[in-house]
């Protein structure tokens, strides 16, 4: 087999430029993993391919064939698990990492990945729990450790422990001063929280620098600046941040409505509540607004 692999090496390389050999590839692919169905090396460069080329479905019923004839590859678990976070599947996600854990201990990606996974289904405790658990594996790599960080950040912070969100947040910065999402989010949760303003308006000011015509970027700054009643100033970061995209979701229209109100624009700010409500992906209290025609 591995003389076949290697010609099927060549082919992937081909066909990053030549998409007409494709279906050649493939078919050929479809005759290695006939000849030799209990050779995970086969269905691992289907995987590949599948992969490479954007159909995500097949290239992890690839993957899930290669780790069911040969579950010793990290790498190969790893792309699985990426796969299934790619296709927003969060439930298998879970699932496999929880596998791959108990095989690969050491690697912290898992642990990073389980606690993604957690964190989307929900399950804020088992989110902390295994990122916790999971952070000393990944400080000999600083990005991801960094993004460990910022996730068990975004769990605490939806357990409502707030002391401990914060901390992680903090060092998160201290590896990565200069982190533009995680800039972002740690001030969108301090805006929210209507606390340490000066020092979110910094943040948020920051992450707009650093990444410009960034929609929820630019709504977290025009949030803060409208925490601190400067009403003007966050009517103008709110029509930046609809001009690029943000009309698109629900949360920045709401907020532009809401800002809109505190400006004494009460029939528009009825106009952008009820297109918020239309997009769903707005806070709980938006229908109480629209029905009271006032802010809470």
């Amino acid at each position: 087999i591995d003389n076949k692999i290697q010609v099927m090496m060549s082919y992937y390389n081909l066909t990053e430029s030549d998409t007409q050999l494709l279906s050649q590839a493939y078919e050929l692919l479809d005759l290695l993993t006939k000849a030799h169905p209990d050779d995970a090396k086969g269905f691992a460069m289907k995987a590949d391919f599948l992969l490479r080329d954007k159909r995500l479905e097949e290239s992890r019923t690839a993957f899930y064939e290669t780790v069911k004839l040969d579950s010793s590859r990290f790498m190969v678990w790893n792309q699985l698990i990426n796969t299934s976070y790619e296709l927003r599947d969060y439930a298998a996600m879970e699932k496999d990492s929880k596998v791959a854990l108990e095989l690969f201990p050491n690697q912290g990606m898992l642990y990073l990945m389980n606690g993604i996974a957690h964190n989307s289904l929900k399950n804020y405790t088992e989110a902390v729990n295994i990122l916790n658990e999971g952070e000393m594996f990944t400080r000999t790599d600083s990005y991801m450790n960094v993004q460990l960080l910022s996730v068990l950040a975004d769990a605490y912070n939806n357990l409502k422990q707030y002391e401990d969100s914060d901390a992680s947040f903090e060092k998160a910065l201290k590896k990565d001063p200069n982190n533009p999402l995680i800039l972002n989010n740690y001030s969108y949760f301090l805006s929210l929280r209507n606390e340490k303003l000066d020092q979110a308006e910094e943040m948020s000011k920051k992450s707009n620098l650093l990444q410009p015509r960034q929609a929820s970027y630019q709504d977290t700054y025009a949030w803060i600046l409208y925490q601190q009643n400067k009403y003007e100033e966050a009517l103008e970061w709110i029509l930046k941040a609809l001009n690029n995209g943000g009309e698109k979701s629900g949360v920045i229209v709401e907020h532009y409505g809401d800002i809109l109100f505190k400006l004494g624009e009460e029939a528009k700010a009825i106009e952008q509540w009820n297109a918020a409500l239309e997009l769903g992906d707005h806070s709980d209290e938006l229908p109480n607004k629209i029905k009271a025609k006032k802010l809470p």
